[in-house]
């Protein structure tokens, strides 16, 4: 039995450049078109873990920034009394 060579291709998802001008927008849309509905299903589905990823490293910073500032907060009323 032989062995087959399976490519895996991972793609950072699909996203809309904002700044195309019309005649490259219609070819993005060309190219997206083309594509299955499996690989647009699985671009859509990188697209949203790497915006979950985002928010929640987002999160994760304004979580210990409010607790460095509540220890700071204490430190400071505790040394001015």
């Amino acid at each position: 039995m032989e062995k087959e060579n399976v490519k895996i291709e991972e793609t950072p998802g699909v996203r809309h450049p904002g700044n195309l001008n019309f005649e490259d927008q219609d070819g993005w849309y060309e190219e997206y078109n083309k594509l299955s509905s499996e690989k647009k299903i699985l671009l859509e589905t990188q697209e949203q873990t790497r915006l979950i990823q985002r928010i929640s490293k987002n999160v994760l910073f304004w979580f210990w920034l409010t607790i460095i500032g509540l220890i700071g907060y204490v430190i400071i009323i505790f040394f001015m009394y």
